[in-house]
This record gives C-alpha cells, structure tokens and sequence, in this order.
C-alpha cells in the first residue's frame, strides 16, 4: 500500500507537469511564444489589453485570407487548407482519415491532397487572436465582431472535431466563442457546473419514476399480477410478438423480463430483428423469410411512399377499435405477414423505428411500446402531424404500455407531444462479463467524428510523457480490418468482439457521439472505470438531436427549449447546457470526468480502478431492482389489457 502510495504522488506530479507541457499540434512552434507570452501576462480578459491587441490584429491580417476568401463575407468564401496544417502531426491517426478527411473532403467532393509545404499554423493562436479582435470590437463594430467570431467557430470545426482549447493553454476556449456570438457585449463565459450524478445520483432515480407520466394517467393498472390460464387451469406464457430494425432495446426488454420475472410472468418472447449483425446478442434474430418479408417496411416515406397508402387505420374514440382499412402498394405482403404472425400472440412490441408501433396497432392487440432512438426517425417531413397525432391516440390508450429507454429520449417526446413516457434505462446485462483488468492499456471507445482528433493528441501526448505507465488502444484497432492503409480507413462496427475483452482493459475513455449510447451501458453493467470528458454539452450531437427531426404537435409549446441541435450553426451554449443534464454521461454516478488530456493523464495514474468498479457494480444491482420492479409493473399492465 505504501508503494502503491509513492507510485500515485510521483503520478500526479507527473500528470500535473503535462499541463504546462503540452505537443506541437496545440501549443505550436517557438515562433507563437511571444504571443503566447502576452496572453499569459495578459490575465483571462485578454482582449482587454492593448499589446495583446496590437499583437491580435496582426495575426488576423495576416492569416484571414488562409481561412477564407474575399474577405468572409458568407459561408462559401470559407476555406479548409488549415486541415493539411494538422495532418501534418496526425499522419499515424486511422481516424484523421477515417472522419476527418472523410468529413471535409470524401463526403463533399474535394480532393485531399496534402501539399510538400504547409505554413506554419497555429490553430490556439489564431482562434485565440480572432476571439480577441472581436471581443474588443463588439460595441464599436457589432457586425465584424460576428464576423471575426464566425470565422473562429468555423475553426472549432463541425461538431467540434477540432476543439482541443481545453487541452491548451491558449485562453480561447469553444464556450467563450460560442457565449459571445449571443451576445451583445463581450463576456467571460459562464464556468462549467457540476454534472447531477457528481453531486446527486438519486436525481436518476427521481427522473427514471413515473411519477408525473403517462403511464400514471391511465385506468386500469392493476395491483396484482394476471398470469394467464388455459383451458385446464394451467398458467400458459404471456406471447410477445416483437419486430425491430435495432435489437438493443427490445433485447434489454427480452433480458429482464424472461430472466428475472420468468416465474411470475412466464414468457414466450417472438423476436423478430431485423439487425442481423446484433440480434444474436439477445435471442431475438427473425427467420430468413420473415427478415426478408419485413425489409420493405423498414423506411415510411421513401422504399414504401406513405403517399401510396400502404397502411390506414382508424381509432375510434373509445381507443378501442384499431383495425385495417386496407393494404396496398409494396407493403402488402409484409403487413399480411405480420397480421398472421401476431394474431396468435397475447401483446405486439415496437422500439426502433417508433412508427412501426403505428403499424403494429393493426393488430388489435396489447402494445408493448419500448422506445430507443427520437420517434419521427423515417417519418417523412409532409407526414409528421398525421404521425404525431396517431402516436398520442396511441400513447393515451390504456390497452397499451409506451416506454421510452432513456431520460433525455423521454424529455424529447415530452417537448414534441406534451406527454412524458416513463423511462427505464438500459442495463446492459446482455454481456454477461465482469471487469477483469488482465492488460495493462487503456481502451478508447468509438469516438465518432466529434472525437476524430483525440486519437491524434492523445499519441502526441504521450511522446512528450515516456513515464506514463498506460498505452492506449483505439476501439477501431481490435480488428484486424483496421489495420490498413490510413488514407482507406474506413468505419467498423462490433459484431464479433467478445465483452470479456472489452472487460479486461485498465480503463475506457468514451467520447459521446450521442445522448446515450449502447457502448456506455454496456461498459458500465461490466463495471469498467470510465472517464469521460466533462464539457459534455459539446458532445451533444447524435441521433437523439437531430435537428432535421425537431417537429411539435401543431399548435403545442413546451415550456422549455428544444432538446435538438444543428451541428452546422453555432451551438447557443445555455440550451446545450441545460439538455446535457437529462443525457446518461451527466446522469449516471461513478463516471470520471476530465476537462484536459494532461488531466485525463494525471487521473488515469492516481485512480483507484478497482474501487470505482466496485461502486459501478453497486448502482448497477441497485437499477436491477428498480428495473426489475418496473418491468414488473409492465407485465401485470400488460395482462390486465389482455383481459380488456
């Protein structure tokens, strides 16, 4: 313990010396010490002092026309060579290429063609002398202060890609960009909060309750459970007909209520997934002939035009008589299909995609509605209010059960329908591995483009660190199709990879790419001590905020903002910051947050790796209760509407 104790002081004054001490690719050549030097002296409103000033307008003359044309006056007078200037130190980084060029130069066109000679750039420098110029130009000069601010967040890339400020000590920063474009006189942004499961991890708890939803509202929630008889007597399993294009939520479903309530509600659970890659995690994969007779039904509005009619129904006002008015078009055979496969089963469950629940209503059964990714995902844009108005009928019909599967994704329907579904956070409990640290590296997760640079400043880093005692293995790296020319790096997805490996690394650091992600979930049901970077809200974008999918019920207005953001505008930071505390990273205790590359060091080296899994563990046997009694309470909902 004692030398375990040394090892831990000497690593903190290790990590502590990083800070000061960070790569080229952020802190730049010698040439930029002087100004680097002035900004120091200068103190946090560096834009306040004249030589700082001075040293800041000369910066900007000079390398303006480097990032945009014609003066930038609009978005297409931008320009991209910058990119080549931080090639340059990522030249070993797979994913520079696999989301960066890919971004900015594959997916528009362009040809990435890095040239024999690069200026010497300094993104910190430059973001930090825009930043200055405008902010001291804000009341004088309101336009070419926006101006000035617009080019900067340009620099900061789309969804952040380049944003690595806080691991610099150049003093501009993402949020001091983005505080200013708002406002009128310029300001030091706000400081960043505490996330709730730092400080509070019984508000998970409280915002995982049903207090306050829909659920609560209906009639008819029985106490007691319902198992079903047959016709001598005996207990006959409750039938759950299922189809999804995504498994993990309707496997989560699978998981709990057939391993932990399965004396209770015995269960004949029909899953028909049409993840092929994933589905054979949790049982639930659809024969060949189902899989291939639903395949037509997966997009509404572009395989199968909703314009075509494929599938009315009526609700009558009783919510009772849901029935087929009739099927035409391509989609025939599958809704046929799916009829004669459900109305021998007791309940229909829908997840992914949530307009499928509108389809499966047809059925005239009990719907299980368990809800995983934003509910007018492949609903065509000339179609939302139809769609919106039947999944309120829906929603409100006391014969069904709506669920969704994370808070943020609950407080997002909330926002469009006025009608809060409960939420029952994934366990994870599919991967049936516990941590055990038998290497000695630390995994980085998927990181998506927004975390596109991080494998490249976490290597220069760790030049600058030979002391450090951990290597990092980049997800992509585990198969052996990564290993491949960088200029063809190319996306990868887990489909073979066992959870024992993922369990036997020292640590994960996770980039969010979204509000929640399976990835997480699964990491912490194993208990792998995870770090996680602590300015969250810039990592908001994801499926769970697309803002092409960002439709209100017509005539209805949440009193909050919107919970859906365009990572190609700048980002308002209040309302990023406000939603960020309903995702899972701020919400789920035990997590590590850091706010530098230098801080994630210093932590890895000083964690107690073990003791934090082992309070993982604890909330994770804690939520199997909660889930367990919640699920409960679905099953028994469930019976009762059998008997409706």
């Amino acid at each position: 313990a004692v030398l375990m104790h040394r090892f831990f002081l000497f690593a903190v004054a290790s990590g502590r010396a990083l800070a000061s001490s960070g790569p080229e690719i952020l802190e730049c050549s010698a040439a930029w010490s002087d100004y680097k030097e002035l900004l120091i002296n200068a103190g946090d409103r560096f834009w306040e002092d004249d030589e700082v000033q001075h040293q800041s307008l000369e910066i900007v003359s000079n390398w303006l026309p480097y990032l945009c044309a014609d003066g930038c006056h609009s978005t297409r007078d931008l320009r991209f060579d910058f990119i080549y200037a931080l090639h340059n130190h990522c030249t070993d980084s797979p994913n520079f290429f696999r989301y960066i060029v890919r971004h900015y130069f594959v997916n528009e066109n362009r040809n990435f063609s890095p040239p024999d000679f690069s200026p010497d750039f300094c993104w910190g420098a430059v973001v930090t002398a825009l930043s200055s110029v405008a902010l001291s130009s804000m009341n004088s000069q309101p336009r070419q202060a926006l101006r000035l601010l617009f080019v900067a967040w340009n620099l900061l890339g789309a969804y952040f890609v380049f944003d690595w400020s806080e691991s610099a000590s150049w003093p501009a920063r993402a949020a001091l960009v983005l505080h200013n474009m708002h406002q009128e006189t310029a300001s030091l942004s706000p400081a960043e909060e505490e996330h709730p499961g730092e400080t509070d991890a019984s508000m998970y708890m409280r915002l995982l309750s049903w207090h306050g939803t829909i659920e609560v509202a209906k009639p008819f929630a029985p106490i007691y459970s319902f198992p079903l008889l047959d016709e001598v007597g005996e207990h006959q399993p409750l039938t759950i007909w299922q189809a999804c294009i995504h498994s993990s939520t309707a496997g989560e479903a699978k998981t709990v209520v057939t391993d932990f309530l399965k004396h209770e509600f015995p269960i004949d659970f029909r899953g028909n997934s049409l993840a092929t890659q994933l589905c054979g995690n949790y049982g639930i994969c659809a024969a060949a002939h189902v899989a291939e007779e639903l395949e037509p039904l997966v997009m509404w509005g572009e395989e199968i035009p909703f314009e075509s009619k494929v599938v009315y129904f009526k609700t009558t006002q009783a919510f009772q008589d849901v029935r087929i008015v009739s099927v035409t078009g391509a989609g025939a055979d599958a809704c046929f299909l799916f009829l004669l496969q459900a109305r021998n089963a007791d309940v229909t469950m829908c997840s992914i995609p949530a307009w499928w629940c509108n389809l499966f209503a047809v059925a005239s059964k009990p719907l299980l509605a368990f809800i995983g990714l934003p509910i007018l995902q492949y609903v065509p844009e000339s179609e939302r209010q139809v769609f919106l108005s039947n999944f309120m009928v829906l929603v409100q019909n006391p014969r069904h059960v709506f669920l969704a599967n994370n808070v943020y994704l609950a407080e997002e329907i909330a926002w469009q329908t006025g009608l809060r579904l409960p939420a029952i956070r994934i366990l994870g409990l599919h991967t049936e591995a516990v941590y055990t640290p038998k290497r000695s590296e630390v995994l980085v997760a998927r990181p998506g483009t927004s975390g596109a640079l991080a494998e490249c400043v976490m290597r220069r880093f760790l030049d600058r660190t030979p002391q450090f005692p951990f290597s990092f293995t980049q997800f992509q790296d585990l198969f052996s199709s990564s290993q491949e020319d960088p200029a063809k790096a190319r996306e990868i997805y887990n489909v073979t990879l066992k959870f024992e490996v993922l369990a036997s690394f020292q640590a994960a650091v996770m980039l969010p790419y979204d509000t929640s992600l399976m990835l997480l979930w699964e990491f912490y049901a194993m208990g792998v001590p995870l770090f996680v970077p602590r300015q969250l809200w810039r990592w908001l974008f994801g499926q769970h905020t697309r803002q092409d999918l960002a439709t209100q019920v017509k005539d209805y207005m949440f009193d909050t903002p919107s919970p859906f953001f365009n990572p190609y505008e700048p980002l308002d930071l209040e309302r990023a910051r406000f939603w960020t505390r309903y995702t899972d990273w701020a919400l789920l205790p035990h997590l590590q947050y850091f706010r530098s590359i230098a801080d994630l060091l210093e932590q890895l080296m000083a964690c107690d790796f073990g003791s934090v899994s082992a309070l993982m563990k604890q909330f994770t046997a804690l939520s199997v209760v909660r889930n367990v009694e919640v699920w409960r309470r679905v099953m028994q909902r469930l019976h009762a509407a059998i008997l409706l």
